[in-house]
């Protein structure tokens, strides 16, 4: 079986939807034919992620083993720059090995006690790719010599997220009669259970396999195992992980509110949107995100506002209208903090009343999603239908923007703003003033400390 049976290959058809009608035509079509297969290679290379060739030493800082030599039985699981490797009779021809090191074995079985020999890779990220396989340089010393039996095996698997253990390569010995030695071959189906069908047969030269992982994830781990018993003599070398980086799926906004906001001059702070989602459909996080004013931002009044949490902060830049999220978190994390944020006005008695328009737009850590839009209203009048008198304005609710109109403020012991009733305005009076109708009144201390001083206008009334 010819190794490249492991790959993937994409086979399509082109077909001149035209026939040329001169050679111009014939160059230019050529060029363009180059050029899509070239773009369509570049978009789906393979590339190698992880290689491992043993020309350092790499116990615990990139794999593990169970490595032994032992002089007295003529018994080896090491790296080693030999040629022939220690206890191994002949060598084995360089072929596809990288560099002069690798690994050798020989009757592991009796090294180990019968235990199975190992080498381990340390995990490896491989979020984002998807077509990952395993290529691995195998050889033996003493070829032709039928030395492998069917229960003496070589084993490559992988573990992707610690799900367990999978076998991707599986080579044993060819003889069907226990006890009896064979070849060492590829038992394709890769089941310790079934004995064969066989493949390509390993040999005296290092050569390739190419092995699929049939599954993509986070992290994976990949392993070579051995248990031979008696003078089988393995090789190993030149590991390498390779995968194909996925297109990544952009972050998807949708559901937001259809209707405007409609927002009275003097309200307070208003919740955006309640029903904006999130959603991504090869990612379970975010990296961050940005709600701007998009459309008649105004610097003096305008402001945005959030509430952190999930381990996604912020900081909202007054001189811009862009509220600034980040921190990686999760999906529905992003939508709770998305929900909380909120459009303030803070010029309470002479807004600007251009329609706002609020823009949402949140980041993978790799491409941007749609954006999401709503509008506010802003309404700068207060009511305008005429009320009938007796009436009395105490100030119990805020009716700022709709009963009355202000240019309320706040300065220290300068203000005019609707307070606690029975107090000696915020601190400020020498006294409590008494006598209020209900629970709050209106304070002024110190007006013309605001340019223009302060004004008060009510709704209109029927006289």
């Amino acid at each position: 079986m010819a190794h490249t049976m492991f790959g993937i290959s994409t086979k399509f058809q082109l077909k001149p939807l035209i026939p040329f009608i001169s050679m111009n035509h014939m160059k230019f079509s050529a060029g363009l034919l180059i050029w899509i297969l070239c773009s369509f290679s570049l978009s789906f290379a393979q590339v190698t992620l992880l290689q491992e060739s043993f020309e350092t030493d790499g116990e615990t800082s990139r794999y593990t083993s169970n490595s032994f030599n032992n002089p007295a039985l003529s018994d080896v699981w090491d790296r080693t720059d030999q040629n022939p490797a220690p206890y191994h009779s002949q060598t084995i021809t360089a072929g596809t090995r990288d560099g002069s090191w690798y690994w050798a074995g020989e009757d592991v079985f009796s090294g180990l006690g019968g235990s199975d020999a190992f080498v381990t890779l340390n995990a490896f990220n491989v979020s984002g790719f998807s077509s990952l396989d395993v290529q691995i340089a195998l050889g033996i010393s003493r070829f032709g010599q039928g030395r492998w039996e069917n229960d003496d095996f070589m084993i490559v698997e992988y573990n992707m997220d610690a799900a367990g253990w999978n076998i991707i390569g599986l080579f044993r010995g060819n003889n069907p009669t226990n006890g009896l030695g064979g070849a060492l071959f590829q038992d394709t189906d890769n089941s310790t259970v079934s004995f064969g069908p066989f493949g390509t047969e390993v040999t005296g030269t290092f050569a390739d396999f190419t092995l699929p992982i049939p599954v993509t994830g986070t992290s994976i781990q990949i392993r070579v195992r051995t248990n031979c018993n008696g003078s089988e003599e393995p090789g190993f070398d030149n590991i390498r992980l390779r995968g194909i980086a996925s297109a990544n799926d952009a972050p998807v906004l949708a559901n937001i509110e259809g209707a405007a906001i409609n927002y009275n001059e003097g309200d307070p702070a208003t919740q955006v949107s309640n029903t904006i989602t999130v959603s991504d459909n090869d990612d379970v996080n975010l990296e961050s995100a940005t709600v701007s004013i998009t459309t008649n931002f105004d610097a003096t009044e305008d402001v945005l506002a959030f509430t952190a949490s999930g381990g996604i902060t912020g900081s909202y830049n007054p001189a811009t209208g862009i509220l600034s999220l980040s921190g990686t978190s999760s999906l529905a994390n992003y939508q709770t903090v998305l929900r909380s944020v909120t459009y303030q006005n803070t010029d309470a008695a002479d807004a600007s009343d251009a329609t706002r328009t609020i823009t949402f737009q949140v980041n993978d850590g790799t491409d941007n999603s749609n954006l999401q839009t709503r509008d506010i209203n802003i309404s700068t009048s207060i009511n305008t239908t005429p009320v009938a008198l007796p009436f009395c304005e105490s100030f119990e609710t805020n009716g700022e923007g709709v009963r009355y109109e202000s240019n309320n403020f706040t300065s220290g012991c300068s203000f005019a703003e609707r307070g606690v009733a029975g107090t000696n305005g915020f601190g400020c009076f020498g006294e409590i003033i008494g006598g209020a109708d209900g629970g709050f009144n209106f304070f002024t201390e110190n007006t013309d400390f605001q340019p223009g001083g302060f004004t008060m206008t009510s709704q209109p009334y029927i006289i």
